[in-house]
Parts: C-alpha cells; sequence; structure tokens
C-alpha cells in the first residue's frame, strides 16, 4: 500500500475527517483494497438505518457523472450522515469523482473500488490524489513478513494475539484471501471467547482443533506432485483426496488450472524473461511461499506439453461425463499419471 500509507489508513478509521469526501482504494491487490473498504463501510455507514447505505454502479456514474455528488451532497429524511459505495470501479469514474471533489458541498462520505488494474497514472486515481478531499491507497500484496504482519493485525482486531508459528500458518494458508481469513478468525475468536478488550493467545493446537491451520490447500499436494511429474507422490495424494469424498472431475481440474497458469508462465518466459521474472509479474498475484516451486515448473515444461496435459485432463473429464464410463477414480488417476509422465520427460 502506497499514496496513503497503512499508517494513515489506521488514523483515518480511528478518526475519520468529516471533510473527506472520497476513500479510493485500488491496486493489484483486489482482496485488501475491499477489506479495507469494508472497515470504512462499517465505520460509516449508520448501524440501524437501511437507507444508510446506497450502492452505485460504475457504469451508471460513467453514463451521470453528476449523480454521485448530487447524492452526497443530498440530506436523508432523518438527517443522518448516509456512506456511499462504489465497487469495480474504472477510469470512466473519473468525471463523477471530479465532480464530487470539486462540489460546493458533500456531507455524505463516498468508498470506492477500483479494478485491480488501475495503475497510479490512471485517470481516475491522478484526479482523486490531486484532492485534499480525498484518501487513496494503492494495495499490493503483502510478501514475506508483510503477510505475516497482516494477519497478526487482522488478528488484532478480534482480540487475538497469535504465536508466530500460528502467524505463520494462516498467512500461508490464506494468502490474499482476506475475507475467508476474517470468517477463521471470527470462529476462532469466539472459540476462544476472544475480543479487542478481552485478549486470548492464539497458538498452534487451536489452529488444528478448529482446523484452520492450512498451510496448503487440499489440493496443493497433488498438484505438485503432477507438475513436478512425481508419479508416486501424485496417487499418494489423489488416494487421500479421495479417501476425503474428493474424486474425478475436481482433481482434475484442480492439475487443468495449474497448467493452465503454467502455460501463462511460459509464454512470458518465451518473450526472454526469466521464470523468476515471470512469476512476480503474474496476475493474478501468485502467494510468495509457492513462488519458487511454480517458477522451477513453468522452467521445466514447454508450451506444447503443456497443452498436450492439458488435453489429457479434458478427455478424462469428458469420458467421466460419458455412460457406462470406468470409474472416476480409474480414468482420474491414469490421467493424472499420463500428466505426471509428461513433465518427468521434460525433466
Amino acid at each position: 500500500m502506497k499514496a496513503a500509507d497503512r499508517k494513515a489508513i489506521d488514523a483515518a478509521l480511528a478518526r475519520f475527517d468529516p471533510a473527506t469526501r472520497l476513500v479510493l482504494l485500488y491496486g493489484p491487490d483486489e482482496a485488501q483494497a475491499r477489506e479495507i473498504a469494508d472497515r470504512f463501510t462499517v465505520l460509516l455507514a449508520p448501524p440501524d438505518d437501511p437507507m444508510g447505505r446506497i450502492d452505485f454502479e460504475p457504469t451508471a456514474l460513467a453514463a451521470d457523472p453528476a449523480r454521485l455528488a448530487d447524492e452526497a451532497a443530498a440530506v436523508s429524511m432523518f438527517g443522518d450522515r448516509r456512506l456511499i459505495r462504489v465497487d469495480g470501479a474504472g477510469d470512466n469514474c473519473s468525471a463523477a469523482i471530479e465532480a464530487l471533489l470539486t462540489a460546493p458541498a458533500a456531507g455524505n462520505p463516498v468508498v470506492m473500488v477500483g479494478t485491480g488494474s488501475l495503475k497510479a497514472t490512471s485517470a481516475l486515481i491522478k484526479t482523486a490524489a490531486a484532492s485534499p478531499l480525498a484518501i487513496v491507497a494503492q494495495c499490493f500484496v503483502p510478501d514475506g513478513r508483510e503477510a505475516v504482519d497482516m494477519v497478526i493485525d487482522a488478528c488484532a482486531r478480534h482480540g487475538l494475539k497469535p504465536s508466530r508459528e500460528a502467524a505463520d500458518a494462516l498467512a500461508a494458508g490464506f494468502g490474499a484471501e482476506r475475507g475467508v481469513l476474517a470468517r477463521e478468525l471470527e470462529k476462532l475468536a469466539l472459540y476462544l471467547d476472544a475480543a479487542p478488550d478481552h485478549v486470548r493467545a492464539l497458538e498452534m493446537d487451536t489452529l488444528a482443533e478448529l482446523g484452520a491451520a492450512m498451510a496448503e490447500s487440499d489440493f496443493d499436494a497433488l498438484v505438485n506432485a503432477v507438475a513436478d511429474g512425481n508419479s508416486t507422490e501424485a496417487e499418494v495424494q489423489a488416494a487421500k483426496l479421495g479417501r476425503n469424498g474428493i474424486v474425478g472431475i475436481p482433481q482434475l481440474r484442480a492439475v487443468a488450472r495449474r497448467l493452465t497458469l503454467l502455460g501463462e508462465l511460459r509464454r512470458t518466459i518465451d518473450t526472454g524473461r526469466s521464470a523468476k521474472e515471470a512469476v512476480e509479474a503474474a496476475r493474478p498475484p501468485i502467494f510468495w511461499k509457492a513462488r519458487d516451486r511454480i517458477a522451477r515448473q513453468a522452467s521445466a515444461w514447454n508450451t506444447p506439453a503443456l497443452r498436450s496435459g492439458l488435453s489429457r485432463l479434458l478427455e478424462a473429464e469428458r469420458q467421466i461425463k460419458s455412460p457406462g464410463a470406468a470409474s472416476p477414480e480409474l480414468l482420474t488417476s491414469r490421467a493424472l499419471l499420463a500428466v505426471a509422465h509428461l513433465a518427468r520427460r521434460r525433466r
């Protein structure tokens, strides 16, 4: 996050300046932008007024730029402040923002989340950043220590004080999925009877007990085994998922998603960039703990092999859906082993 940094955002959340007309969050970490926007929304929307929040579609503001300023200046029938929320905004909203920030008055604050493709040079961002009546923050995916710090901050808002091991596990398991992390922390806080004024320690045993320690997703071990060309481990992981009732098409699609990602990275690598550069430039961002392994996989595969692997997976899915087909377990196993063999041949 930059422009308005984390300290400035926290200060605004702690004591919001009523002169502020716009809070604009944007950047490649859309999850972080939404999470901060949600916190401002909770702060600024009247909690007991069902009419206290107004949502606008960006296309509506593009068609009628003056509408945002008019709504921001409108007085509620009860005289209370209202919150205006806009999600998915792009440069098509820049005229509406200019009208809002130059209007004679505006008592209802606007919280806006921009698209992930917006940059600091975009018309919308430049218009908002030029005004002292706006808070603008660019959000980036946390990397390394930043991810752990993000978890610790989120825990504190729920009255939880995680150990270093617990914070690392939560950061590794949830990455940029802040909404999912927030829901897990709500469950943990309820379980531990924690609150901001009643802080409780969060240890690894509690995470394990509630199933919140997710160093890897259900499919990651299988996907990595196949993409690495480790057919023996692929069989083990496929069987483990099968024992948990996850068989057939979900396994095939999980591996297909990785091959699709590797295909996108190969296109970047084939332009002359390194695998590391391709991974770091990937959008949506790749979780930091997985980057080195995925970079190695992208280096090992080539585009024809990836296309062949995807075709094999799609054919297996078609067979599973066909009447009278063999068991999904058998068809899936054959396809995954064939793809792992392709990967092994590349080494």
